[in-house]
């Protein structure tokens, strides 16, 4: 075998320990994943050894839609090449918090992210109203809820896009008018001239599962 079959067989090795790796955290058998049309179990299997010239990028992608269904977030860079930020998992319940020196990364997996779920929506911090917790300049992400989905919200932090086309990071509270919301700054010591905004009409609302910190 010559370097250049080499290096294509230790290519196709590191590309089926990454679909494993990504099949795990979907907690899918490969029948599983393989139960739509689009995936045949066995070219995928030989796929995860190696086998048959390794993962295609058209089989690639069809990988990620099929995670995706299972909320595991995963891009077709790092599934082919091992480059840029690795897959995740999206929690219905709990915000999960990333560190990041680098804004570029966080856009690259925000990125990931809206391409994986058509309802995901991401925002940057531009006011004080919502500290401790979310600091001007960060990034929030969430996956849009609407219509009945959006009462049982009531008391979360969530992303919100308003009957007027405003987006902004709020406390959603009950409104004293029918299918109308209270948003609220937690900041006792905002800067936001309107803290409190009462009975307001709401498009969407996405509990905020993604929370993006920059170190600088």
């Amino acid at each position: 075998m010559n370097t250049i079959d080499k290096k294509n067989s230790v290519s196709q090795q590191a590309r089926g320990e990454r679909l494993r790796r990504l099949r795990n955290m979907a907690n899918l058998s490969r029948e599983e994943l393989c139960n739509i049309d689009t995936l045949n179990v066995t070219t995928y299997k030989g796929w995860e050894i190696g086998r048959f010239g390794g993962l295609s990028s058209s089989g690639a992608k069809e990988v990620i839609k099929r995670v995706a269904k299972e909320r595991v977030v995963c891009s077709l860079n790092w599934l082919l090449n091992g480059q840029g930020c690795g897959p995740f998992v999206i929690a219905d319940t709990s915000s999960i918090c990333n560190n990041y020196d680098d804004i570029s990364t966080i856009i690259q997996e925000i990125t990931v992210f809206q391409n994986n779920f058509k309802d995901g929506i991401f925002l940057e911090i531009l006011d004080d109203g919502m500290l401790p917790q979310y600091k001007i300049g960060d990034y929030v992400a969430g996956i849009k809820k609407n219509s009945d989905e959006i009462s049982p919200l009531i008391g979360e932090v969530c992303i919100i896009q308003t009957a007027n086309n405003e987006i902004l990071v709020r406390q959603m509270l009950k409104g004293t008018l029918n299918d109308t919301y209270t948003l609220v700054c937690v900041n006792a010591k905002t800067t936001v001239i309107s803290p409190v905004l009462f009975d307001v009409e709401i498009s969407t609302a996405a509990p905020i599962i993604r929370h993006y910190k920059r170190h600088n």
